[in-house]
């Protein structure tokens, strides 16, 4: 069996502290320790400036753990999708001063929870856009990874299949999100698992979360969604990569209680099962 890490993502951490004025940052050093003691191996995030890249840095060094992925965004879908490349490309570089080599991309939304759905040429602007920024990424030793939420699956998920129709497998790989995959196919385990098995040649690093009824459950373990199955495909097919935990809250959701003690549980119940 190949090695599979694990990590987590910073968007947990941010839910939790979404209402301060610096939402997790502060708490930036115990937050890495305390996933470190747990098992987790990496930590995904985001450095926007040189604060909070000299701050990363040093948390990182501490607790030991590394950022071998960062989350980039952009809005790509318009015609001047070339302003907004040299931004992204700049991000990718800091962070990857930091130990990242694999860049996850979610290409912004018409509008954050707005039911638009973009235009064919707006799709062509986007896939263009993505497979000219994998192309600079990789010229600095840097992969690109498409990351998808629930909106990308509407309208047939016409969204989803073009940018991995319109993209080169080898330059933009995949970052796949079980939960999200599962909840834009009308919460279908089934169809999550042949998206997965579409694109599996293409899958560096996958997102995973667990629901019960749509809510974002405490703690990662049984709930709607078949992550025994799919551990057992993973270590059938013996892939190696690196899965990413996003257990935290829905949006309108109070906050989580004891955050750090749930989200350990968590790492520990994503290890446990798949290193089983």
């Amino acid at each position: 069996m190949n090695p599979i890490k694990i990590g987590t993502q910073q968007w947990s951490a941010l839910q939790h502290h979404l209402s301060e004025p610096s939402q997790h940052w502060p708490h930036l050093e115990s937050i890495l320790a305390a996933y470190a003691a747990a098992g987790c191996e990496a930590w995904e995030g985001g450095a926007d400036n040189d604060e909070q890249q000299t701050a990363l840095g040093t948390a990182l060094r501490n607790s030991g753990l590394q950022v071998p992925s960062a989350y980039v965004g952009g809005r790509i879908h318009e015609a001047n999708w070339r302003e907004q490349i040299p931004g992204m490309l700049a991000a990718a570089r800091r962070n990857q001063a930091l130990g990242t080599n694999l860049i996850v991309c979610n290409p912004d939304p018409i509008r954050w929870h707005g039911p638009e759905n973009k235009s064919d040429d707006q799709l062509r602007n986007q896939s263009t856009a993505f497979q000219h920024f994998a192309e600079l990424l990789h010229a600095e030793g840097m992969l690109l990874a498409y990351h998808w939420h629930g909106p990308e699956f509407r309208a047939g998920a016409r969204e989803v299949n073009h940018m991995l129709t319109r993209t080169d497998p080898k330059l933009v790989r995949v970052c796949f999100d079980v939960h999200w995959a599962f909840a834009g196919c009308g919460d279908s385990n089934q169809a999550m698992f042949d998206l997965m098995e579409r694109v599996f040649d293409r899958i560096d690093i996958f997102h995973v979360r667990q629901v019960r009824d749509g809510v974002f459950t405490r703690v990662f373990g049984a709930g709607d969604l078949d992550y025994t199955a799919w551990a057992r495909h993973l270590q059938q097919r013996n892939w190696s990569g690196l899965v990413v935990l996003e257990q935290s809250r829905n949006d309108d959701a109070p906050p989580v209680p004891d955050f750090i003690g749930a989200q350990q549980e968590s790492i520990r119940a994503l290890r446990s099962l798949l290193h089983s």
